[in-house]
């Protein structure tokens, strides 16, 4: 579980690194842990375009030799489909599309309790403060809703 913890802290970071200076100058230390990451985004969304950031951060991963798909909400939405990642990461705003976190939250809180990690940036806590869905992800997110747009 510490190892899985440290990973998914790992992956934010370089998630949250990428949206913000677009490149990694050194990659994070080798180890000999291999993760199935789901890198959630809906169907159309900018972010999932050619040379778009979810591709990038799907690069930079499978270098690593981390199992990345890139997928939208709808495969999410039951146990056994949430359940092949080790992690999800929630980009936050679609970008040209609305969000798609109503289709799988309910799966958020049980598969987080079962082990898993759950990835997301300041966005994802700005679109859950101004009325999108995300029950299952605030009861296993850190977050104060005092904050704009700060997730800690």
């Amino acid at each position: 579980m510490r190892g899985l913890l440290k990973r998914t802290i790992q992956i934010s970071a370089l998630v949250l690194f990428l949206s913000v200076t677009g490149r990694v100058a050194q990659p994070l230390a080798a180890e000999a842990v291999s993760l199935h990451v789901a890198l959630e985004s809906p169907v159309g969304a900018n972010v999932r375009q050619p040379g778009e950031v979810l591709e990038q951060v799907e690069s930079l991963l499978t270098a690593r030799g981390h199992s990345v798909s890139i997928v939208s909400g709808g495969e999410l939405d039951t146990p056994a489909e949430i359940n092949r990642f080790d992690v999800v990461v929630l980009n936050g705003p679609a970008f040209a599309v609305d969000i798609d976190w109503g289709t799988f939250d309910a799966q958020i809180e049980p598969y987080v309790s079962s082990g898993s990690g759950i990835v997301a940036s300041g966005w994802v806590l700005w679109w859950i403060q101004n009325g999108q869905p995300g029950t299952g992800i605030e009861a296993v997110h850190p977050f104060s809703k005092g904050y704009a747009s700060i997730s800690v």
